[in-house]
């Protein structure tokens, strides 16, 4: 299994590597709030996302909720196809700012 990593790849654009699942993504509640310290909107790239499962979309929930708070956006960009069927049977297309060409509304 491979640790996750949150890299930034440039100001405010940010890339999420290795596997998201219930191991892991405690280590990363906290991380939210390091991804909104300045004051524009977020993007994350999560192509780097092995696996994930319902523990990754709370992830992601949470740090939109986060981001609402602070007045910000989290763009989620490349988004792994097993956390797009999961944000579908969900229907949390319109809170996840979710940018693919694969997800239908």
């Amino acid at each position: 299994m491979s640790e996750p990593v949150l890299t930034q790849l440039e100001a405010d654009h940010y890339r999420l590597n290795g596997v998201l699942d219930f191991s892991t993504v405690p280590l990363f509640q906290s991380q939210g709030v390091q991804l909104l310290h300045g004051d524009k909107d977020v993007t994350l790239d999560l192509s780097g996302i092995e696996r994930g499962n319902s523990a990754a979309l709370l992830l992601l929930i949470n740090w939109t909720r986060l981001a609402q708070q602070k007045n910000r956006t989290i763009h989620y960009t490349n988004v792994p196809q097993q956390i797009i069927s999961l944000v579908q049977v969900s229907g949390l297309q319109e809170l996840l700012s979710i940018k693919c060409e694969k997800l239908s509304q």
